[in-house]
């Protein structure tokens, strides 16, 4: 399989958790409690065969299956899962999801397969956690055993998914291999290899030429192309999974882009359907709203529109004060598409008095989740209508893991108010006062929404789609 970006790791707490940075391949080895069926829409049983709430949503409990076994050949119990999760939640904790799982306020072994979440308030859409990379439980007798960062590339024996771990080569490739006793039956595909190629061009080509079987793809002109060559494909819809992720003053710094009026003018610089030429030959789904009109939460809203003048204004204005020159920092990805995006933002960016510096690397979420080094990354939202809030959450002032630095009561307020949206009636209110609120304060700015697909080779059968891009191979074969 072609992957999108290398993962830092093989570990939950350390990578980043997605299909696009690590999920595929962790799921691989540690499956995960609840799966999102994407054709429903609904949570489904996995590892854990039930999940089940009380009326306001702040009580879970969860039941697991008899008789699982960890790779090593402990027990899989409720215990196990406690302590796997808690380490998300650690103080010294690196977890991307740590602030979606601080939401558990307790957790209470009622026996070897009962475990109850005690929540710090209502979520409606808690089960989304457990799908994700909480939900891929570690056995910590095997990270002692090797130590955390051995672990990370190596966690051989630590997990109850279909497949186990045999080679992590950075920037070559990761090796896993099939169990013989994985829980849920038969896995029928030996060996799986993940390669990353730079780009979503190469990346179809060589599925085209036979040296894939299975490629991630992030970029609309090779999905146009995927889908003209006629290859299956699954689409996951990501509202905001084009945007430029905006500084407003992450861990105390103050960047220019902390000014409201600094990222105003970003917004009204920026032409979203021209972008999309530029950059996607206009294959794209430009916007500036937060939710795409191919999603059932639009309502018909649009995020800041163009408007040059404003801009022009705004820079003007506060290089006036005599603190900022108008210099700003634009980070992004080193693929060909990207740096055709970069170069474009870069040129909207100046026309309007900006100074601009772009660097490009191999993954920005380093220099945005870890360094907070950045005035403008190259990133995205990623906002999925499987868990529009849990999204959102890492976002916002409230939040344990606020990425940005963004401030704003009134949207902690509605964010808190799509948290317990239980129909997509209610989810839609909420998202309708965050885009007003977002249009004011311009936490970041919204270019396009995202289409992450996974596409395959026709003699590629029995993929399984959950939620965040991911893909089981468990039920998968080839024809011959």
């Amino acid at each position: 399989m072609g992957m999108f970006t290398e993962t830092t790791g093989l570990d939950p707490v350390v990578a980043s958790g997605k299909g696009v940075a690590g999920a595929i391949e962790m799921a691989a080895l540690y499956d995960t409690l609840m799966r999102y069926d994407t054709t429903t829409g609904k949570y489904e049983p996995r590892v854990a065969p039930s999940l089940s709430a009380n009326a306001d949503f702040t009580t879970w409990t969860l039941k697991l299956r008899d008789g699982i076994k960890v790779g090593n050949g402990d027990p899989f119990t409720a215990d196990a899962v406690k302590t796997s999760i808690s380490r998300h939640t650690a103080p010294t904790s690196r977890s991307t999801s740590r602030s979606l799982a601080s939401n558990i306020a307790k957790m209470d072994v009622v026996d070897t397969t009962t475990l109850q979440f005690t929540l710090t308030s209502g979520w409606a859409g808690f089960p989304y956690l457990l799908g994700e990379k909480v939900g891929m439980i570690t056995n910590q007798r095997v990270i002692d055993q090797l130590g955390a960062e051995a672990f990370n590339l190596g966690p051989k024996g630590a997990g109850v998914g279909p497949y186990e771990f045999v080679k992590f080569a950075p920037k070559e490739e990761i090796v896993l291999e099939s169990k013989k006793d994985y829980w849920h039956g038969t896995v029928c595909i030996d060996r799986l290899r993940f390669l990353r190629i730079t780009g979503a061009g190469p990346t179809y080509d060589a599925l085209k030429s036979n040296s894939l079987q299975v490629a991630f793809l992030r970029e609309p002109a090779a999905i146009a192309q995927a889908r003209k060559d006629q290859y299956p494909i699954f689409v996951n819809l990501q509202n905001a999974g084009g945007s430029l992720i905006v500084n407003n003053g992450v861990r105390g710094a103050t960047p220019p882009t902390s000014d409201v009026r600094v990222r105003q003018a970003v917004a009204y610089a920026i032409d979203v359907k021209q972008l999309d030429q530029r950059s996607n030959a206009g294959t794209g789904l430009p916007t500036s709203a937060i939710i795409s009109d191919k999603s059932p939460l639009f309502q018909n809203l649009n995020g800041p529109q163009t408007d040059v003048g404003k801009a022009k204004d705004l820079v003007q204005a506060v290089i006036a004060e005599g603190k900022w020159d108008g210099s700003i920092r634009l980070a992004c990805q080193d693929s060909p598409a990207a740096k055709d995006r970069a170069l474009a933002i870069e040129a909207s960016l100046k026309a309007v008095g900006f100074k601009v510096t772009t660097e490009f690397a191999a993954t920005v979420i380093s220099k945005v989740v870890t360094d907070a080094n950045f005035d403008l990354a190259c990133w995205g939202f990623n906002i999925g209508d499987a868990s529009p809030w849990a999204a959102l959450e890492q976002w916002i002032s409230t939040s344990s893991n606020n990425r940005t630095g963004y401030k704003d009561a009134q949207m902690d307020a509605a964010v808190a108010e799509l948290k317990i949206a239980s129909t997509t009636a209610t989810q839609k209110a909420a998202m309708a006062k965050i885009q007003e609120i977002w249009n004011r304060t311009v936490p970041s700015v919204v270019y396009e929404t995202i289409e992450e697909v996974i596409t395959w080779d026709k003699k590629v059968n029995g993929l399984t789609f959950p939620q965040d891009s991911v893909v089981y191979f468990s039920d998968a074969w080839l024809a011959k």
